[in-house]
């Protein structure tokens, strides 16, 4: 089922929910009380309605987070069907408006996995950073960025961002258990590569880029290091 369905029929379900009880306390109300209990009656509505209107946000925001979670399996086998699966998941301009921040993360790690840096960073730039959740969310978030801006050759940008945020990127390092971002500590470490070799450091990059190696354990991860020593390869014989 699409979100957008889920919504309209949670707000459907509500409205109807609502809509029952208030007739029917109001008949209550007017058959066995007198008019200042009448008012305390429907004063004592506000909770449970406040507090089943809560249950519902939370019950679709679980059902929109599994939903995501099902599909990152497919994001790495295959960015193409991830970005019409993701589509057709959040179609709908309220459920899209919902879940603004979330839908273009995903599209720009999406488009990033295609190797279309440039559409990644369209899609990341309309995320409301100041809405990032936590330290993990800030670093993943800028992260990519930075490494975006690093593999369009837009050094001075990359190293901005990874000057402006060290605090932020400085508290992940290779090791680091992070659980909702399993990940991040090896984009941080690509980042830290990706420095080296903007600054001309060639043996330290390489050094870096053995180290990162050790915790390659995904394909993924492992696919990224070799594009690593290509890149590197590349750059060092244009500037040795």
């Amino acid at each position: 089922m699409r979100l957008e369905k889920l919504r309209k029929r949670l707000r459907i379900g509500y409205f109807v929910f609502w809509m029952v009880v208030s007739f029917l306390m109001g008949i209550i109300s007017a058959l066995f009380f007198e008019e200042p209990f009448t008012w305390k009656v429907i004063a004592a509505l506000i909770v449970p309605v406040f507090l089943s209107a809560l249950g519902i946000n939370y019950y679709w925001n679980q059902q929109f987070v599994e939903s995501v979670r099902l599909l990152f399996p497919v994001l790495d086998r295959d960015p193409d069907q991830f970005i019409a699966d993701f589509e057709e998941l959040t179609a709908g301009k309220h459920t899209r408006k919902i879940v603004a921040s979330t839908y273009y993360n995903n599209m720009g790690t999406a488009y990033a996995r295609k190797k279309c840096y440039r559409e990644a960073l369209t899609y990341y730039n309309k995320v409301n950073t100041r809405k990032l959740p936590g330290a993990e969310g800030k670093a993943v978030y800028w992260g990519n960025v930075a490494l975006m801006r690093f593999l369009l050759e837009e050094n001075e940008q990359a190293l901005a961002i990874l000057q402006e945020y060290a605090s932020v990127f400085q508290r992940f390092p290779l090791g680091t258990e992070c659980k909702n971002a399993p990940d991040l500590p090896l984009l941080v470490a690509r980042l830290e590569i990706h420095r080296q070799m903007a600054l001309g450091n060639w043996e330290e990059a390489e050094t870096l880029l053995r180290h990162l190696r050790e915790y390659a354990v995904k394909p993924i991860i492992q696919e990224g290091c070799d594009e690593l020593e290509q890149l590197l390869a590349k750059k060092r014989s244009v500037n040795p």
